[in-house]
C-alpha cells in the first residue's frame, strides 16, 4: 500500500498542465478502494471496495459530497490462532464536507474533509456470539486527506485517504480489548481511494488577481483605465456664471429701449482657503478577490488623493467600500468596510486628519460593472471617494 500510495503522489506531482479554479459545479464521482481494518484481527495488504458520488462545489473552496461505498475486510488466522478468520462485507451511505485548501494552485489541489456514514454489515464467522452477523445502523466518523487533478475542465482524478471509526466492537466479528489506529475499543478501517469526478456542470472561472513576480506595472495605462471605468465622483456645487450672464442679457431684451439698466454682475466672495479644485478627480483604489490589502500600484494614485487634501484643508470626503455581489452579504459589507478602512489608514499616514474622512461601507450596493463576468466583478471590488464638503 505504501509504494502504490509513492507511486500516485509523484504520478500527480509530475504533471505540469494548468489548472483552473471555477465558483461552483456539479459531478459524478467514481471511486476504487483498499481498505484496512484497524481492530482485532489480522488483515490481508489488500482488499477491496468501490463506490460513487455527487459532489457539489458550493464556492472555489468549500464542497459537499453524497456518496455510496462498499468494502469487503478479509482476516487471517495467523498469529490469532483462529481455525476460520471472520470477514465483513459493509455498504455505506454517507455525507463528507470538505475544504479545498489551496483553491488556485496550479498543479494539485489538496483539500481535507469530516463526514458521517450509516452502515450496514453483513459478518462471517464471528467469533463472539455477540458480534451479531448482520447489522443495519451503525455509524462512522469520517476523516478524509485528498489531492485532486484536472486533465480538463470536466475530468479531474482524486487520490484520497480516510480514517473511519465505527460505532461499535463488532464490525471485525471480534468482541475484543483493541480498536483504530487511534487506540479504544471501537473498531476503525483506513481507506485508499483512486477515482475521478465527471463534471457535468461548472460556474464560470475565476482567477486570483496577482501581479506575477517581476512584471513590471505601466502606471500611466491603469491611471487611464481607473479613468475610463469609474464613476466620477460628484463635486461640490458650483456657480455657472455664463447661465447667469445669458439669462440677464435674455432678460434685457424685454426692457423698454429708455431703460438703460444693466445689472451689475458680481461673482460672490470666496475665500482662498475655501476654494476648491473642481477639476480634480479622485482615483479610486481596486482590490484582489477577499482581500482589503492596498496594493502596491494603487499607493502611487493614494498619493495623488492625499496630496489634493493635504493643498484644500477644508474638504471632507467620503471613503466608500464596494464589494462584488459573490458570497454572504454581511461578509460583503464587513469586507467592504475594511476596504475603505485600509484607504483611510493610508491617507492618514500622509498627513491627512481622520476627522475629515467618513467611511462608508456599500458591500455591493454600487456595481460600475457587471457581477456575472470576472473583469466586471474586478471592477467592483474597489474604493471610491466622494466630497461631502
Amino acid at each position: 500500500m505504501k509504494k502504490l500510495t509513492v507511486l500516485i503522489a509523484l504520478l500527480f506531482t509530475t504533471l505540469s498542465f494548468g489548472q483552473k479554479t471555477y465558483e461552483n459545479g456539479w459531478a459524478f464521482g467514481v471511486n476504487i478502494t483498499s481498505p484496512r481494518m484497524f481492530a482485532d484481527t489480522y488483515n490481508e495488504n489488500f482488499d477491496f471496495g468501490g463506490g460513487l458520488s455527487l459532489v457539489a462545489d458550493l464556492d472555489e473552496m468549500n464542497t459537499l459530497r453524497l456518496k455510496a461505498q462498499y468494502n469487503k475486510f478479509t482476516s487471517i488466522t495467523g498469529p490469532t490462532g483462529l481455525t476460520k478468520a471472520p470477514s465483513t462485507q459493509a455498504v455505506g451511505l454517507g455525507i463528507d464536507y470538505l475544504m479545498t485548501l489551496n483553491p488556485f494552485s496550479k498543479t494539485l489541489k489538496v483539500y481535507g474533509g469530516v463526514g458521517l456514514s450509516v452502515l450496514g454489515y453483513k459478518v462471517e464467522n464471528p467469533v463472539n456470539t455477540g458480534a451479531s452477523e448482520t447489522r443495519i445502523g451503525e455509524v462512522a466518523m469520517n476523516v478524509t486527506l485528498g489531492a485532486r487533478y484536472d486533465f480538463t475542465n470536466n475530468i479531474a482524478a482524486v487520490v484520497e485517504l480516510g480514517h473511519h471509526t465505527v460505532s461499535t466492537d463488532k464490525f471485525d466479528g471480534i468482541m475484543g480489548p483493541l480498536g483504530g489506529i487511534f487506540g479504544g475499543t471501537l473498531d476503525s478501517y483506513v481507506s485508499l481511494n483512486i477515482g475521478a469526478q465527471f463534471y457535468f456542470s461548472r460556474g464560470p472561472e475565476i482567477k486570483k488577481e496577482e501581479t506575477p513576480h517581476g512584471m513590471e506595472i505601466d502606471y500611466n495605462k491603469i491611471e487611464q483605465m481607473i479613468k475610463d471605468a469609474q464613476t466620477k465622483p460628484a463635486p461640490a456645487p458650483e456657480v455657472n456664471y455664463k447661465k447667469i450672464e445669458d439669462i440677464v442679457k435674455e432678460q434685457l431684451k424685454n426692457l423698454p429701449k429708455n431703460n438703460e439698466y444693466k445689472p451689475e454682475e458680481k461673482k460672490p466672495d470666496v475665500k482662498k482657503e475655501d476654494q476648491i479644485d473642481h477639476d480634480f478627480t479622485f482615483h479610486s483604489v481596486y482590490f484582489d478577490v477577499n482581500s482589503a490589502e492596498i496594493k502596491p500600484e494603487f499607493k502611487l494614485l493614494l498619493d495623488k488623493n492625499a496630496e489634493f487634501l493635504n493643498n484644500n484643508p477644508n474638504v471632507k470626503i467620503q471613503i466608500i467600500g464596494n464589494t462584488d455581489s459573490s458570497g454572504d452579504p454581511e461578509k460583503n459589507r464587513k469586507l467592504s468596510e475594511r476596504r475603505a478602512t485600509s484607504a483611510r489608514d493610508y491617507l492618514a499616514k500622509k498627513g491627512v486628519s481622520k476627522s475629515r474622512m467618513t467611511i462608508v461601507a456599500a458591500a455591493s450596493s454600487n456595481p460600475i460593472g457587471s457581477n456575472d463576468t470576472a473583469e466586471g466583478k474586478s471592477l467592483n471590488r474597489r474604493v471610491d471617494f466622494k466630497i461631502v464638503k
